[in-house]
């Protein structure tokens, strides 16, 4: 069997269904029937791999396809908000049927380590290895702009120190959760 590229498969469909334009209007009916088989025809053709593409030029999806099939989710851009704000969406199975402007590899979640500001007085940690409560927030040097954050029995820690090894559990809550937040864009 010839392998026929799309214009070639297209030519064929146009050809055969101008030869049903020369009907009755009678034979509309089949016309469309005839013109849904051979566009169905193609379509099979393009996903079994027996159609050639009709131009050599690189897919322009090949870098969102190949994302994905690594593993990564792939977003599509969706209606902005009420204040404009571009929205992405997560999809399951992209078809990469949109213009590839429309598409994105989901960015991955970038963390950093809390800040004075995220710290509460009554939020407590514990190292991350451990299921004791070790350590009480005292005192944040906000006033005195530190980079520091000092704990119960006078342990002194860096934020960073504080994201490697410990977990905050937050007044009120019963999650331990890590000493890190999401990085706002422009960090």
């Amino acid at each position: 069997m010839k392998e026929h590229t799309i214009k070639e498969l297209a030519d064929i469909g146009s050809a055969a269904v101008a030869t049903y334009e020369n009907y009755w209007e009678l034979h509309r009916p089949a016309r469309e029937t005839f013109a849904k088989a051979v566009r169905d025809a193609v379509l099979d053709a393009v996903q079994a791999g027996l159609v050639a593409k009709s131009d050599s030029s690189p897919d322009p999806y090949a870098e969102l396809k190949a994302a994905h099939a690594a593993g990564k989710v792939i977003q599509i851009k969706a209606l902005c908000d009420k204040n404009g704000a571009t929205i992405w969406q997560d999809v399951l199975q992209p078809l990469f049927n949109c213009s590839v402007v429309l598409y994105r590899i989901k960015p991955e979640l970038v963390l950093v380590p809390l800040e004075i500001n995220d710290i509460k007085a009554t939020d407590e940690f514990r190292r991350k290895e451990s299921n004791v409560v070790e350590h009480v927030v005292v005192e944040t040097a906000d006033h005195w702009n530190c980079k520091e954050v000092f704990l119960a029995w006078s342990y002194t820690l860096t934020y960073s120190e504080l994201a490697a090894n410990y977990l905050r559990r937050q007044h009120g809550s019963n999650e331990w959760k890590p000493c890190t937040k999401e990085a706002k864009a422009n960090q």
